[in-house]
């Protein structure tokens, strides 16, 4: 990994821990929000595809995969890409 994606690990952690204090359920949504800037692709993609696993063992990310998987929220991410990041996560 270079240093960049370390760089933007920490910061987007501490941004996440950050946020999560403060509202854990916007905390959720934030993660599987498509964003427009970046070609409708969600946190968890970019986080997936960049391997910040780190980033993804963080509590919000874990609770929110947990929810999703057990069909407790609708996301807007496709379940495929869920499933792909939780795989991903647990190696």
């Amino acid at each position: 990994m270079c240093v960049c994606n370390r760089e933007f690990e920490k910061n987007a952690f501490g941004l996440l821990e950050w946020t999560y204090e403060i509202d854990q359920d916007k905390s959720h949504d934030l993660l599987t929000r498509p964003l427009q800037t970046w070609n409708q692709r969600s946190v968890f993609e970019l986080a997936d595809n960049a391997g910040l696993m780190d980033f993804m063992k963080h509590d919000c990310c874990q609770t929110k995969l947990d929810k999703i998987w057990h069909g407790k929220l609708k996301t807007p991410t496709a379940m495929w890409k869920v499933g792909l990041n939780t795989i991903n996560t647990s190696l």
